[in-house]
């Protein structure tokens, strides 16, 4: 008798969570998420796409979904107010601009976002490809397992670069690539284009 063949393990999820509402400029999520597809054909990790994530729908994708990796997409906000019980309250590490129902802008508090995120220890990364998350990146560290790496960027980010970097940062991690590894690998892949990301990107 031969030996029985072994069922392949399943894969492992990345979670790409998009918006661009229609009252902010336009970003490059479709394109960002094709790259990003691409990168990542052939390896263990499947992508789950949702274009235009509403707040509410953050803790169903995550059940669904019990993604390795959270991916956001789209613009980020360093300082930003957020209306509680009639009040505007102040955000102390930044927001994610998500859409509402009617694909408007909604500035979701990184703290609000990061208090979901710690419920699901299958997450071993989170990528902000969002503008002015640098203090997001050091909450979000605090907040989830030591061992989870966290990716942002200190200033605005240009779109172009913002998807190149993605695509680079994936094409490692499919390889089976360390997250921090494939974050070096991504900037100094971009530097060697000519590209220098050292003053847009943390990592933590």
């Amino acid at each position: 008798m031969g030996d029985t063949p072994k069922t392949p393990p399943p894969p492992k999820t990345i979670l790409f969570l998009a918006a661009s509402p229609a009252d902010k400029e336009p970003v490059g999520n479709g394109e960002e998420y094709k790259q990003i597809k691409d990168a990542l054909r052939g390896s263990a990790y499947r992508l789950v796409y949702e274009p235009w994530v509403t707040r509410g729908e953050i803790p169903s994708l995550l059940l669904d979904a019990q993604p390795v990796v959270v991916h956001f997409s789209g613009h980020g906000e360093a300082e930003s107010m957020e209306r509680v019980s009639g009040m505007h309250v102040h955000t102390a590490y930044g927001s994610a601009v998500l859409s509402t129902a009617e694909n408007k802008a909604d500035s979701v508090p990184i703290e609000r976002i990061a208090a979901v995120l710690r419920h699901f220890p299958t997450i071993q990364c989170v990528f902000l490809n969002l503008c002015d998350t640098g203090k997001a990146v050091n909450h979000l560290k605090s907040v989830l397992p030591r061992q989870a790496c966290i990716v942002g960027a200190k200033n605005q980010l240009p779109d172009d670069l913002a998807i190149a970097f993605a695509a680079a940062f994936y094409a490692a991690v499919a390889k089976e690539m360390p997250f921090a590894a494939a974050f070096d690998l991504a900037k100094d892949s971009s530097a060697l284009l000519g590209r220098d990301v050292e003053w847009l990107y943390h990592i933590a």
